[in-house]
């Protein structure tokens, strides 16, 4: 099936925008009245542009995912209530979508399988908030521990009739390059400011990264830092579903996608500065389906797979000697300091027992897989409290000397299986094996590269949340619509 991408012109001005966003964030931060403005300016956008066209509104509501991390890129504070961009993007799509089309959506276009599927799951998420509330864990705190699951309603704006596929779906391919992109530069400039200014002239800036929910960064030794934003899985993604467009098939010509090695390689970038474990391991599992089903579904031979490792390797090499040259600047390595980078990375790999984010959610295993056993089947409702031993040197230091309790749990999986019980983490499985089977079943590059997004989705969850959190659940959605909604031959824009 043939999928036109969006320009090179338009996936620059998208990254731009989007540079230029991260700017008005930051000194919306400074400055409270900027970033008031700024919140009020984005959400009349993005209802004047959906009042138009709705997928116009619906692009700013998906930017704002790809890179916005828990959604506080901007925010204001009404009483004692925190509004997050995020919420009031959904909010204005949503009305757009109610008052001006009429509350119209197409679903036709979903299988009864799907539907039946999503239904279920959505009744057992339904039981755990209302498990929760009889169950007196405090009507607030089910509310934002279930909320995330609110925003799979996005998907009757995505099934809007108005939508005209054909044109918007290559955008969505636009912005999520572009997300990458913006993702890696931000990640090797937060981490070369930190190797090499002095920490106290950048407080700004990391209460920014912290405060507005983007991420942490945190002091590993020397000179060396770990910087991760929740949004870096995005530049997995991108470079897992935009990965089939540049490798070589046979009859196809794919030399007029080579500019895409550009955000894929930057989105490889952050996903290496992030240190995260876990997404390293999702991408490894994601990258062995790729292979398995690049034999399969493309018939790979021998030259195709050696061209496909070489251009592997040599991103790895650019990504890599990016990461360097921002701990090292203005040198791309320091011999002196014996490789940073090499031991950053290998630190991660090598001390999985004793570093503290791993120890802790070995430290949780034990007491969440007791709390499971109360309610096995049907779970024991949202905002469940469990209470364990941590090893995060904050919870050490503090007052309870590491005794730690908490709703939310890394362990992703055992999360939604202590909250609405293993019937509902069957149904979300269930989902996924939906979805996946139809990606597959369908010939074309943005197909596979969203099945390889999910797949690595799901393998990222073992160990991180994602899969009950609005960056996972975007994901998902952009999987429905590209496996059940756009059209055969969509229009290049």
């Amino acid at each position: 099936m043939h999928f036109p991408l969006p320009t090179f012109k338009t996936y620059c001005i998208l990254s731009a925008a989007l540079v230029v966003n991260e700017v008005c964030s930051y000194f919306g931060y400074l400055r409270q009245p900027i970033g008031i403005v700024c919140f009020a300016l984005i959400v009349a956008a993005t209802i004047v542009l959906a009042w138009k066209r709705l997928e116009w509104g619906l692009a700013i509501v998906l930017a704002e995912l790809f890179i916005g991390g828990k959604g506080y890129l901007y925010s204001i504070h009404v009483g004692g209530f925190t509004l997050s961009i995020r919420i009031a993007l959904f909010c204005a799509i949503a009305l757009v979508w109610l008052v001006r089309y009429r509350a119209r959506s197409d679903w036709r276009t979903l299988p009864t399988l799907l539907k039946w599927s999503a239904l279920v799951l959505g009744t057992f998420v339904f039981w755990g908030v209302i498990h929760g509330i009889v169950a007196h864990h405090g009507l607030q705190a089910v509310y934002l521990d279930a909320n995330a699951y609110l925003f799979f309603f996005l998907i009757v704006v995505l099934l809007a009739p108005s939508i005209d596929w054909r044109r918007f779906s290559p955008t969505i391919i636009a912005l999520m390059a572009a997300a990458a992109t913006v993702l890696g530069l931000k990640s090797v400039v937060s981490l070369g400011m930190f190797a090499h200014f002095n920490v106290n002239g950048l407080a700004q800036y990391y209460r920014w990264i912290r405060n507005t929910g983007v991420g942490e960064i945190a002091y590993i030794s020397g000179a060396s830092y770990r910087v991760f934003f929740q949004s870096q899985i995005y530049g997995l993604f991108a470079l897992l579903i935009l990965a089939p467009f540049v490798l070589p098939k046979k009859g196809v010509r794919t030399r007029d996608n080579l500019w895409l090695l550009v955000p894929m390689t930057l989105g490889l970038t952050a996903v290496i500065v992030s240190l995260s474990r876990s997404f390293w391991v999702g991408g490894a599992i994601a990258v062995v389906v790729g292979a398995i089903g690049g034999f399969i579904k493309y018939r790979w031979n021998v030259k195709q797979f050696l061209s496909i490792l070489g251009l592997s390797v040599i991103m790895f090499g650019v990504a890599y000697t990016l990461m360097s040259w921002s701990l090292n600047f203005p040198y791309p390595y320091s011999f002196s300091r014996g490789g940073a980078t090499n031991n950053l990375i290998k630190e991660r790999f090598s001390h999985f027992g004793g570093e503290a984010a791993a120890s802790s959610r070995l430290q949780m295993l034990g007491p969440l897989t007791d709390a499971i056993k109360r309610n096995p089947l049907f779970g024991s409702g949202f905002a469940t409290y469990v209470t364990y031993q941590s090893n995060d040197p904050r919870q050490v230091q503090s007052a309870s000397k590491g005794i730690y309790t908490t709703d939310a749990f890394e362990l992703g999986y055992l999360d939604i299986f202590l909250k609405i019980g293993a019937f509902g983490l069957m149904a979300y499985g269930f989902l996924l094996m939906v979805i996946l089977y139809k990606l597959w079943r369908i010939r074309s590059d943005v197909a596979f590269g969203a099945l390889l997004a999910v797949i690595a989705l799901m393998g990222v969850h073992l160990t991180t949340p994602y899969l009950n959190h609005p960056l996972g659940i975007g994901l998902l959605l952009i999987a429905v619509v590209v496996a059940f909604v756009v059209p055969t031959e969509p229009k290049p824009v």
